[in-house]
Parts: structure tokens; C-alpha cells; sequence
């Protein structure tokens, strides 16, 4: 029989939030500054890695017209550690290395 509990926990475990804030709360509510605040937002365009848990997507939707959101998926290494892949979106993209410069 399935864990439920476990199955929820893998599935928060599995996705990473990347977080960035790209409007001045400023003038906002003060709860919607808290938020910000919280998910550890300071400056316009700094972004912070958050579990995707219900209390983080809770804070998100708050200020959700002042952050914008990347869902990242975690791979697990040989070694058995996760790992962000790469710290990219979902969508995979494929980076050559550029030649030397002279």
C-alpha cells in the first residue's frame, strides 16, 4: 500500500520555485510587503530558491503582481544527492560552450 504522506513529500521534494521579484512593493499592503519579505526579496530582479511546499505558493499568490515564478525539476545525482538540474526551467535547453577567445 502507497504512503500517502510519502508520495506528498516526494512530489514537494521533486519541484523547485524559483522566485525572482520584479515589481517595487513599495507602495503595496503591508501583508504583501511581509510576503516579500519572507520569500527573502529585497531588490528588484533578486531571486531566491524555495521548496514548492503550500506555504510558499501561499506567499507567492499574495504577491504574485509583484514576483514572477519558475518551476525548476530536481534530478538526483549517481551519488544520491538532488540537485537543482542545472538551475533551469522545465523546458530543456542545451548550452554549447563558446570557443576561446584569442
Amino acid at each position: 500500500m502507497v504512503n500517502l504522506k510519502q508520495t506528498l513529500q516526494h512530489q514537494f521534494i521533486n519541484n523547485l520555485l524559483k522566485v525572482t521579484l520584479t515589481r517595487s512593493p513599495h507602495h503595496g499592503r503591508p501583508n504583501v510587503r511581509a510576503c516579500i519579505a519572507t520569500l527573502g526579496l529585497k531588490r528588484i530582479n533578486q531571486h531566491r530558491y524555495h521548496k514548492n511546499t503550500a506555504e510558499i505558493r501561499g506567499m507567492i499568490h499574495q504577491a504574485i503582481g509583484y514576483v514572477s515564478v519558475e518551476q525548476l525539476a530536481l534530478e538526483k545525482e549517481p551519488s544520491g544527492d538532488v540537485t537543482p538540474s542545472s538551475l533551469s526551467p522545465s523546458s530543456s535547453s542545451s548550452i554549447s560552450p563558446s570557443s576561446p577567445a584569442q
